[in-house]
């Protein structure tokens, strides 16, 4: 209205008008980014800070006073906003097709599963939730995609440290096209979930021969509690949504997601407790744990160890005999093109491109046998290193490399030898260990990542020695072999420990 006026009171002044309608554009354009800028902070808002410590600091502090602040670091708000933003629509590959394309957009319902802590490390963690996928296919769901912290899996971003969502190790096509060729519903990307799930929760609380994990407090409280009320129902399944101990963890599994989601907050519909050492049925816990055949729904596991198809540490699954899973001992567990990526810049750096014997060190296993036991196993090692030289006839890099040093596995506190012991025992016997250093090159400076850049690295050897067992052990071979097709040479040394 302003310019046409102005335009009539200037007459035919046609420079003018060019001028005075560029400014307006100018001016408007200027409003709406102002107005969007302060929208999209809306939707994802910074963390108010006190003292150094984040306002979701103080409000667990206030519901227990155990905790100290100092403990904490600050979250990588950052990262996580950048991720949630990235995939605002449903992406699940086309699994029977070879092609990459893929279905977007909502689908009329969603049926969400977040397993909220995982056990194990990054492989069996891996695997641990192929089970989960396949477990709750019936139900029509989804397992969301778990965020890492040094290997360790979380299926709700941990609200006081860095996390790296899974998609970022592996590729997300490529692995649920592997789901699928076991006929397993894909995992879907945390981003989906924040976006369409439905905020009533339906908390499922296993126990594994009469224990919860260690994390949810003292193994007692759970005992007195929870198993007494599992016992008055029958021994397996109980609604334990007035117990004081699954109301505790429920408020911290609130504090956690709802961070995510503060203009959407999630509520806790009801618990199901249940023990895992019965025979348990995928069709028989949804119904007793009341999840609903259709329509909308999120469950949330608090610990999920796998399942087996006999009584033991893992939840009790009789009809897993008869399924074929992916794992880590026939599969390749695809890595992202960033994985990929920083592998092939570390190879490069170490070995200028050129062949290497690349030997892994898994000295947690080998630890659980004893420093003399380790010694026996470093001088077979070695004898088969030279064997390998004799073979190969001609000079060529040697890499070592461990689960130890400044990425190394994280339970290795309480498996592995000394520190000080593994050092001396190497340097004795002329071993220097080579490290992917994420700083380096450009990577994300979390072990798992570390681990994975690593373990690609070591499958592009030209001849490979495994000294000592475990799940990274196994699907490195299995890398090992799928690059390797034709003239692989691999030793595997006190594999079996």
């Amino acid at each position: 209205m302003v310019s046409h006026i102005l335009v009539s009171f200037l007459g035919n002044r046609i420079w003018l008008k060019v001028l005075l309608m560029i400014i307006c554009i100018s001016m408007a354009f200027l409003l709406g980014h102002s107005y969007l800028s302060t929208t999209s902070r809306s939707v994802f808002p910074s963390r108010v800070r006190a003292n150094g410590a984040t306002l979701v600091d103080h409000l667990l502090l206030a519901s227990n006073g155990q905790m100290n602040s100092t403990s904490f670091s600050s979250p990588n708000q950052d990262s996580l906003s950048m991720h949630m933003l990235s995939h605002v629509a449903r992406s699940t590959p086309d699994c029977n097709s070879s092609s990459t394309a893929h279905t977007l957009g909502p689908v009329p319902t969603h049926r969400y599963i977040i397993e909220w802590f995982h056990w194990e490390q990054l492989t069996m963690a891996t695997t641990s939730m192929i089970t989960l996928s396949w477990f709750v296919s019936p139900w029509n769901a989804n397992v969301i995609e778990p965020f890492t912290l040094n290997s360790r899996y979380f299926g709700i971003p941990h609200p006081y440290r860095k996390n790296t969502p899974l998609f970022s190790f592996l590729d997300y096509e490529k692995f649920n096209r592997l789901l699928c060729k076991h006929d397993i519903p894909p995992v879907l990307r945390f981003s989906e979930f924040l976006r369409y799930a439905n905020r009533r929760v339906v908390v499922v609380h296993l126990l594994y021969n009469g224990f919860d994990m260690r994390r949810f407090g003292n193994r007692g409280a759970s005992r007195t509690e929870i198993l007494s009320l599992l016992y008055s129902k029958g021994g397996h399944y109980a609604d334990c949504s007035d117990t004081l101990y699954m109301q505790r963890i429920g408020r911290v599994l609130l504090k956690w997601i709802n961070l995510m989601s503060p203009s959407h907050p999630f509520i806790i519909s009801h618990y199901c407790c249940i023990n895992g050492s019965h025979p348990t049925y995928r069709e028989e816990m949804a119904q007793n744990c009341r999840v609903p055949s259709d329509g909308d729904v999120t469950v949330v596991f608090t610990d999920w160890r796998g399942l087996s198809p006999l009584k033991n540490f893992r939840v009790f699954v009789p009809e897993a005999k008869n399924i074929n899973l992916p794992r880590p001992s026939i599969d390749v567990y695809p890595y992202s093109s960033s994985v990929l990526r920083n592998a092939s810049a570390f190879l490069n750096a170490m070995t200028s491109g050129s062949e290497f014997v690349g030997v892994h060190w898994r000295t947690e296993k080998l630890g659980q046998k004893g420093n003399k036991y380790f010694l026996q196993c470093l001088s077979s090692a070695q004898q088969i290193i030279l064997k390998i030289f004799d073979r190969l006839e001609g000079k060529i890099n040697l890499l070592h490399f461990s689960d130890t040093g400044p990425f190394g596995s994280k339970s290795c506190l309480h498996n592995c030898l000394s520190n000080e012991f593994v050092t001396s025992s190497f340097s004795t016997n002329g071993i220097t260990l080579t490290h992917y250093s994420p700083s380096v090159f450009d990577g994300i400076g979390d072990s798992g990542f570390v681990a994975s850049v690593e373990q690609e690295a070591l499958s592009r050897a030209r001849a490979l020695v495994l000294v000592g067992g475990g799940s990274f052990q196994s699907q490195l071979y299995t890398r090992y072999r799928h690059y390797q097709k034709s003239s692989h040479i691999i030793y595997k040394v006190c594999h079996g420990e």
